[in-house]
Parts: structure tokens; C-alpha cells; sequence
């Protein structure tokens, strides 16, 4: 009895200990642990999945609320929204007959889908040895089903709440073009890759900054099409170097970045050779934001196309009687941290500079501003130092959330991606939008979408798999001022 009793508190414990931790982990990204539907059966298809990838990525609030448009959809592939154009100047003195006069134009936005899946699976022996063991601990055949215990459950909830932050990962990181800095193997331990090669942690699918990197232009001279950009003057500095080739009468001339080597055979002479090398690799090094450029003399220019960012470049082969000679070398400058009031001056400039469309929309209470949390924390250590920051903040939902001029500041949670995968780029970042403008497009067509948890009696594990397609999008550029 005593033995029973004892088993029993410990489980309680490390269930207890278990919830604490996982759900302070998962708050701390902005997620919560989604035991309301995960306990509620092993499989949702078609619009469950909506409901269980989407609605943990708000915290403490909803939405609607945060100003993100989701849209459920039964297509496959890509969807298309319609958008009206404003209608003015239409109200004219009473006359008899037909006045009408053009219709209001119409706009439409396509959103590009993309097929997700995610899949993983756990087995009684990963738990041999621990503590853990007590709470799965079954005799018999089944004494490796979990199926129905606390640790399933937890093992669900983590599963589940690694797919939604990966969606609000690719929802604004996604990138198409982005490649691999480094080589290495997915966690699956069967796909190896090398540098240069497609990322899959973000090019299934673009994501808002990859948008809007392509359609921006700066205030002054930005179209309708296109996002007006504040610029934040963060000291970085690109990195450039020049690396001329002389002396070479054969063999093969080579230059490594990012560990990675790029060769060329000798051919006539050191230009047409240089040349040839340019030809050939200077397409993909521009996929690793680095520019290169020939001078037609045996000389090329590397030089990072995002300041701030740098690279590892060694010219590792010369050719025979070869010699690589640098010079012109300009060395990475990383972005520096905001200011002191840099964010409140950044949030002034992208009001003062968005459209009348979207400045219009302020006494409405319709604009959110998302913002990178080194932009919330600079503007807050200003709140701070004139003593206002109280004034400034209100509980939403039970999250505490912070105004500028009575517009929230909305944290995009995406600091730790930027810093991990995409380093010295643009860290401080911001974006003015109306609510319903920035999308999410989550397609359950044919129901097939599916998120299924089950026992694999064959190899003895708990296994769980989600499949789903979704995409992102931008409704009306006009309504959106950005600064990086």
C-alpha cells in the first residue's frame, strides 16, 4: 500500500512539475498548451485542424483581436480574394435619368498554398530508467501503448504546440528563396544537405517579411502596390572584399564560402578564367545575399547585399603558378541595438509617413502595430524614463499589451528565429496595418486535412501526424507602412 501510495504522489508530482514547465516554456513563445481539444479525441479532420494548429497561436486573446485575417478555405492550391477599390465623388445634383458612373474598380489578391506535414513518434523505451516510467507503466501486450496516460497527453500538447509555432514561424519568416548557410541533416536523419541547398525549415512557403522585402519602396516614391518603408538606421556596415587572380597557366581556381567550395578550370587566361568562374557561381551566391561582381580582369568584388550580414569567403585554390591577391576589404558592421527613444521616433515617422487611406483608419481604432520585442522593449524603456509606462499598457485577455497613440504594440514573437537563422538581418522590425489585413489561409479541402494521434502496434510506438496546406498574404499594400 505504502509502495502504491508512494508511486502515485510521484506521478501526481512530475505530472504537476511536467504541466508547470511545459506550459511556462510554450507562454514564454506566446503559445498555450492546447489540452481543451487534444484530450477530445485522437484524430480531427477538414476544419477541426483549423481549430486545432490556429487557435493556440493567440494568447490571451483573439484573432480578430491580434488583426490577423483567417481564412478557412475548401481549395486546394490557392485562393482568390476579391478587393474593392474606393468610391467617391458619386453624390450629384438631382437630374432626371441614368447619372451612373464607373463602378468602383476591383482588385485581386491570389494566396499561394503549400502542403505541410509533420510527423513523430515515441517509444516505451525512451522513457527506461526515468521517472517518467512510472506514469507509462502497463503489463501485458499493451505495456507499450500510452494511449490514455498524462505523458501522452503532454506528448500531444508539445506536438501540437511545435506545429502552431512553426505555422506563426513561416506565417512571418517564410521564405522561398532562403537557403542553407551551413551543412548538416534534418531531424528526420535521412536528408543530408550542403550549403546552398533549399532550407525547408522556411522555403515551403513565403511569409509577410518575405512579401513585403518584395513589394516595398521608400515613403516618398512608394506606388499603390507597393509598402512604404521607414528605414532604421541601425549602424550595420556590409561586408566587401576584392580578390584578384593573377599568375595562374592551369589547373582549377577555387573559392569557399560558408565552407562550401566553388571551382572553376583554368581557360586562355586569368580574366576569361575569373570570368568564367563569375558565370557560374555568381547566380547562387546571390541566393546567400552575397553580390558578385566581375571586372573583367581577373578581379572580382564580393560584397553581403544585406548590411549587417556577413560571410565567410577563402580562396582555398590559385591554379598552378597561381596567386589570389585581396584587397578593397570592408569588414561586417552587425546591426547595433535601437537608441535611446529610436522605436517612439521609428512609430512617429511611419504614421506621419503612411497614406491618407491608412492614417484615416487611426480614429477608428482599426491599426495594429506588430512589432520585433527589441522595438516594445526600447519603446517601454522610454514609457519608463518619463515616468508614463502605465499609462501606456492595458490587460487584454489577461496579456498585457502596450499602446502608442492609442495604436497596440502586437509582438510578432519572432526575435529568437531572427537571431538563430537569419543573422545581422534587419533585427528591429515593425509594421503598421489595418485589422483583417495580414493573412492566414488555411485550406481543408475535401477533409483531407487531417491531425491523427494513434498506437502502431507493429513497432510499438506512439506515433502522430498532422498534414494541412496553408498560406500567407497581404490584402492592400496602402494599408501597410513598414521599418526595418
Amino acid at each position: 500500500m505504502k509502495k502504491r501510495t508512494f508511486l502515485g504522489i510521484v506521478g501526481m508530482i512530475v505530472f504537476i512539475a511536467t504541466s508547470i514547465l511545459t506550459n511556462e516554456l510554450f507562454a514564454s513563445l506566446g503559445i498555450t498548451l492546447a489540452a481543451a481539444w487534444i484530450t477530445a479525441g485522437s484524430e480531427y479532420n477538414g476544419k477541426e485542424t483549423l481549430d486545432i494548429l490556429l487557435r493556440p497561436l493567440f494568447v490571451g486573446t483573439q484573432p480578430k483581436d491580434m488583426g490577423i485575417r483567417i481564412i478557412d478555405t475548401k481549395k486546394a492550391g490557392s485562393v482568390k480574394l476579391t478587393v474593392f477599390d474606393t468610391l467617391t465623388k458619386i453624390l450629384m445634383p438631382y437630374a432626371s435619368g441614368w447619372q451612373g458612373g464607373s463602378a468602383a474598380s476591383k482588385r485581386q489578391k491570389k494566396f499561394t498554398l503549400a502542403e505541410f506535414k509533420a510527423e513523430a513518434s515515441y517509444e516505451k523505451h525512451d522513457y527506461y530508467d526515468t521517472i517518467l516510467e512510472q506514469l507509462t507503466n502497463r503489463m501485458g501486450v499493451s505495456q507499450n501503448d500510452i494511449s490514455g496516460t498524462k505523458i501522452h497527453e503532454a506528448e500531444k500538447a508539445v506536438f501540437m504546440n511545435g506545429i502552431s509555432y512553426d505555422i506563426w514561424r513561416y506565417f512571418w519568416l517564410g521564405d522561398t528563396d532562403q537557403k542553407h548557410y551551413e551543412a548538416g541533416t534534418y531531424p528526420d536523419g535521412t536528408t543530408t544537405y550542403v550549403v546552398g541547398d533549399e532550407n525547408k525549415y522556411y522555403s515551403t512557403v513565403d511569409g509577410i517579411w518575405k512579401w513585403i522585402f518584395d513589394n516595398d519602396a521608400a515613403y516618398s516614391s512608394a506606388t499603390v502596390n507597393e509598402v512604404r518603408r521607414v528605414t532604421i538606421a541601425n549602424g550595420a556596415v556590409a561586408q566587401s572584399e576584392k580578390q584578384t587572380l593573377s599568375g595562374t597557366t592551369a589547373g582549377t581556381i577555387t573559392i569557399t564560402v560558408y565552407g562550401k567550395d566553388y571551382d572553376e578550370a583554368f581557360d586562355t587566361d586569368v580574366a576569361t578564367t575569373v570570368t568564367n568562374w563569375h558565370t557560374s557561381h555568381a547566380a547562387e551566391f546571390a541566393t546567400l545575399n552575397i553580390t558578385v561582381t566581375d571586372d573583367l580582369s581577373a578581379a572580382l568584388t564580393f560584397t553581403s547585399s544585406i548590411a549587417g550580414k556577413p560571410f565567410t569567403l577563402v580562396t582555398t585554390d590559385a591554379g598552378t603558378n597561381g596567386t589570389w591577391t585581396e584587397s578593397a576589404v570592408t569588414a561586417n558592421t552587425a546591426p547595433a541595438d535601437l537608441t535611446t527613444d529610436e522605436a517612439l521616433t521609428t512609430f512617429k515617422t511611419m504614421l506621419r509617413n503612411s497614406t491618407k487611406e491608412l492614417k484615416s483608419l487611426q480614429r477608428s481604432g482599426k491599426l495594429k502595430m506588430y512589432c520585433t520585442d527589441s522595438m516594445i522593449e526600447n519603446y517601454v524603456d522610454t514609457l519608463t524614463d518619463d515616468g508614463t509606462e502605465a499609462g501606456h499598457r492595458n490587460i487584454v485577455d489577461g496579456v498585457q499589451r502596450y499602446y502608442w497613440n492609442g495604436i497596440p504594440l502586437i509582438p510578432m514573437d519572432i526575435d529568437g528565429p531572427l537571431a538563430a537563422d537569419f543573422v545581422g538581418e534587419y533585427p528591429h522590425r515593425a509594421i503598421l496595418t489595418v485589422a483583417d489585413n495580414l493573412c492566414l489561409v488555411i485550406s481543408q479541402a475535401n477533409g483531407w486535412a487531417e491531425t491523427a494521434f494513434w498506437f502502431d502496434r507493429n513497432n510499438n510506438e506512439n506515433r502522430q501526424r498532422t498534414q494541412f496546406e496553408f498560406g500567407t498574404g497581404v490584402v492592400m499594400p496602402e494599408l501597410m507602412t513598414v521599418a526595418y
